[in-house]
């Protein structure tokens, strides 16, 4: 039998298009698929409707197991998506917005390209689109960037133009979502869930899985972003700055205090001349000199016993575990 993949949906509000997001999951050509529903106290019908269609004989059937729960008080997608994976008992472990929809064949693919390539951790080119898949053009009056209309030729653009996918991600968070994010359980296992950020909690965890593996792009549009009037990009924009500084400097502390498991991920011992190069062309500098001094970083706003638990501690853990291993 193939492995069995859990595919998380973090819901919220999003009643006029959860149907669309399951049934992408039903149609899936892979057969072995767990489906884990966690509702952030929809204040509409989302859940309503989730439970109703997954109660069919058709989905059940369908399914080697569905999980739906609603959670007591709204606490963000990041804490959705670690009560799923708490819940998750798949080899390979998937997500999706509630708002977005897979590729038929999405699951079937980067199965065989990660496997293909030995990889633990893989994204695939993205596609946006408003009302449905045939017709995608958008309505004059949604307020939506510029740069968005031509993202999926620029994951290619930044993909190619880095000697790795590692500075293409920390140049910028190419693979765009949760919902386009594949792995196996051991990166779960290594770096746990996801932090308590609003816009940027993506980012961090690809990010930290550099210090593991390398990620691999599949350069096949199977993921297909939804746009409409509440895109949580437009709703979180006034953070983006500040927790762009968290993200980048717990990724500098890290590989400023250990040596990546990944000969791949950005780092002076890795890269060394092209590395001092990238972060001056990014205006990096202020943030590795910050945290590659050995200082005790400053976290401008969250709580720092979450920001450094679940990261730091997990590296020397694995750093010590594999120390012994090798003495052994």
């Amino acid at each position: 039998m193939s492995d069995l993949v859990s595919i998380i949906i973090p819901s919220y509000n999003h009643e006029k298009y959860i149907a669309d997001c399951i049934y992408s999951i039903y149609d899936q050509s892979y057969e072995n698929i767990e489906l884990i529903l966690i509702d952030d106290c929809s204040t509409d019908k989302t859940f309503e409707i989730a439970s109703k269609l997954l109660s069919h004989a058709a989905m059940q059937k369908r399914f080697h197991r569905i999980v739906l729960k609603k959670k007591e008080k709204n606490s963000g997608a990041h804490d959705s998506i670690n009560i799923g994976l708490s819940i998750a008992q798949g080899e390979f472990i998937g997500i999706i917005n509630s708002d977005d929809v897979y590729h038929k064949d999405r699951i079937s693919i980067m199965i065989e390209e990660m496997k293909q390539h030995k990889a633990d951790f893989a994204f695939s080119r993205i596609a946006f689109f408003y009302s449905s898949l045939e017709k995608d053009e958008l309505p004059s009056n949604l307020d939506v960037p510029d740069s968005l209309y031509s993202y999926p030729l620029k994951q290619i653009c930044l993909a190619d133009a880095e000697p790795s996918i590692g500075f293409a991600l920390l140049r910028e968070n190419i693979a765009v979502s949760t919902g386009n994010f594949l792995f196996r359980r051991r990166i779960l296992d290594y770096l746990g869930g996801f932090i308590s950020l609003r816009y940027s909690h993506d980012w961090d965890f690809i990010l930290r899985s550099l210090l593991i593996t390398e990620p691999l792009f599949v350069k096949k549009t199977l993921y297909y972003y939804r746009l409409h009037e509440v895109n949580t990009f437009k709703e979180v924009k006034p953070l983006a700055f500040i927790e762009t500084e968290v993200v980048l400097r717990r990724f500098f502390r890290a590989i400023s205090t250990y040596k990546p498991l990944n000969p791949l991920c950005p780092s002076p011992e890795n890269w060394p001349g092209y590395f001092q190069i990238f972060i001056k062309r990014q205006g990096y500098q202020s943030f590795w000199v910050r945290e590659s001094g050995g200082k005790e970083p400053y976290w401008r706003v969250y709580d720092k016993k979450e920001q450094t638990g679940s990261f730091v501690e997990v590296l020397r853990r694995l750093y010590n575990r594999l120390r012994l291993k090798n003495e052994d």
